[in-house]
């Protein structure tokens, strides 16, 4: 079986992870996968996370940070919360569009690890260090697409 391809007959990327419209998960989400794997949330997910490869919250999709959410490349289109004001997310990049809404305890990035489009809200504690987790592995912006 091959991926769907787009219109000018790109191959699109087949998500390990997909939560559509409508639905709600409630758990934890933990994949050992690849730095190229792809998440996407379209319904609600609240859950600790631990994504090796990027997650995608579009538009009209909601993650609910329980506590910690580690995801090397974040893409929010939608909303990223945090179910407590402690909660903490940890990413490689994250790329906030124009109808990003988040309200987190902290973000970790490393320095450079943010991209945020006019329009998008950003509500939380930024941490950015040399040390940090995603800091010394190879780019993680290399592995995905702009906004």
């Amino acid at each position: 079986m091959t991926s769907p391809t787009t219109p000018d007959n790109k191959q699109q990327e087949t998500p390990k992870l997909f939560v559509d419209a409508g639905i709600t998960f409630t758990g934890s989400i933990r994949f050992d996968g690849k730095p190229t794997d792809l998440a996407v949330i379209k319904g609600k997910v609240i859950a600790d996370i631990e994504w090796p490869g990027r997650l995608m919250v579009c538009e009209g999709g909601e993650v609910v940070v329980k506590s910690t959410a580690t995801i090397r490349d974040l893409h929010v289109a939608g909303k990223l919360t945090g179910e407590s004001p402690d909660a903490r997310v940890e990413a490689g990049i994250v790329r906030a569009a124009a109808t990003a809404y988040v309200e987190l305890g902290t973000l970790s990035l490393p320095p450079g690890g943010l991209e945020q489009a006019r329009g998008a809200v950003l509500n939380a504690s930024l941490r950015m260090s040399a040390d940090h987790v995603f800091a010394s592995v190879e780019d993680p912006a290399a592995t995905s697409r702009p906004l």
